[in-house]
């Protein structure tokens, strides 16, 4: 009885120590919560955007971004990203900031990087009237530096459009960032 015992703790013992050697430890920021908190008919609509991960064993989150826009959109747009810190359940604005027109914004790969870049391959900017999908956008942790204070908090983007020398309101939205560590199994 005893040795089916010992027999039976070793094979729990080795099977948990197995699965440490074909699983690894990640570091990815995960996004949530997503919401288009404002955006101006004239120039764009059906605007939509989700956060999700692909399955469960699959740790990272992938934005999916859909809008049918109506008139052209390049240069004539500025984004604005600020980041919040997310202190004792309120976000409190940081000294983090981007500001750049949209096609410069894509192009320096500044948050979303290659993801963007990958996903607007058949839509060059500035993006002509139409419908645009852009599917499987990731954060890089690369794109944050190692040294970045903040572990947790808000991500608000403004765009403002530029017509005939009239600053106009485009869009307003946010979504909820957070670097995060996971176990996930190795590809073999």
């Amino acid at each position: 009885m005893n040795f089916k015992l010992y027999l039976f703790s070793f094979l729990l013992y080795f099977i948990s120590q197995l699965d440490i050697y074909i699983s690894e430890k990640i570091v990815y920021i995960a996004t949530e919560r997503p919401m288009v908190v404002y955006f101006n008919k004239k120039f764009i609509n059906n605007v939509s955007v989700a956060s999700r991960r692909r399955n469960r064993d699959d740790p990272v989150y992938y934005i999916n971004f859909y809008i049918d826009i109506l008139v052209p959109l390049g240069n004539n747009v500025s984004v604005d990203v600020f980041f919040y810190e997310l202190q004792n359940g309120r976000y409190h604005r940081t000294f983090v900031e981007i500001h750049s027109k949209l096609c410069d914004f894509i192009e320096a790969g500044t948050l979303f990087g290659e993801s963007l870049k990958r996903a607007i391959k058949n839509h060059p900017c500035p993006f002509q009237p139409g419908q645009l999908n852009l599917s499987n956008l990731t954060i890089p942790l690369q794109n944050i530096p190692k040294n970045f204070p903040y572990k947790q908090g808000r991500l608000y983007c403004n765009t403002t459009i530029v017509r005939n020398g009239v600053f106009t309101k485009l869009s307003e939205s946010y979504i909820d960032i957070e670097v995060r560590s996971g176990i996930v199994k190795k590809s073999t």
